[in-house]
């Protein structure tokens, strides 16, 4: 997770937060990609857009709708101040992000401690799904923000103390 520089705590969470979360829960089975954990129906879009404006191998966005429209609509946020913040900011992502399989190769890993982050202000069965089974499953901590699913740009003290919390 990127956490932007004007959020407190970015050194202590980018350094020590790896370790504490191996993985997550979006990519639970060794093997899968984004794109085999997404509803069915999200795939076709993010396909077109690659193929029609993304020159076959960039996602230029997220959804159809244009940034302006989708980031307060989708992600919730609508401070002014926040949107001249993000939007200038986004761009294409490569599509092999959500193609490419998650493969585990250390074992290790799988034995460090985990937590899982819902930001419930932010509906969203697939994330909720996940955050029930961190909440089932041994070695998960589960903890919530207040928040709608881009916590660093609209509560970046809130998760930084959240996220001091999880490596302390």
């Amino acid at each position: 997770m990127f956490i932007p520089p004007r959020s407190r705590g970015l050194a202590i969470a980018r350094i020590s937060l790896a370790p504490k979360s191996a993985s997550t829960f979006t990519s639970r089975q060794d093997g899968q990609s984004m794109l085999d954990i997404m509803p069915p129906d999200g795939r076709p879009p993010m396909e077109a857009l690659v193929r029609n404006e993304g020159q076959g191998w960039l996602l230029p966005r997220l959804a159809p709708p244009p940034w302006e429209k989708f980031v307060p609509e989708a992600w919730r946020i609508t401070d002014e101040a926040d949107l001249r913040w993000i939007l200038p900011r986004l761009c294409p992502t490569p599509f092999g992000h959500f193609k490419e399989p998650v493969h585990r190769r250390n074992a290790a890993a799988e034995k460090l401690p985990r937590t899982y982050i819902r930001c419930v202000q932010w509906p969203n069965a697939v994330f909720d799904r996940y955050a029930e089974a961190a909440r089932q499953t041994p070695g998960w901590r589960y903890r919530e923000l207040a928040t709608s699913h881009i916590p660093y740009i609209t509560h970046p003290n809130q998760l930084a103390d959240l996220l001091i919390e999880v490596i302390e």
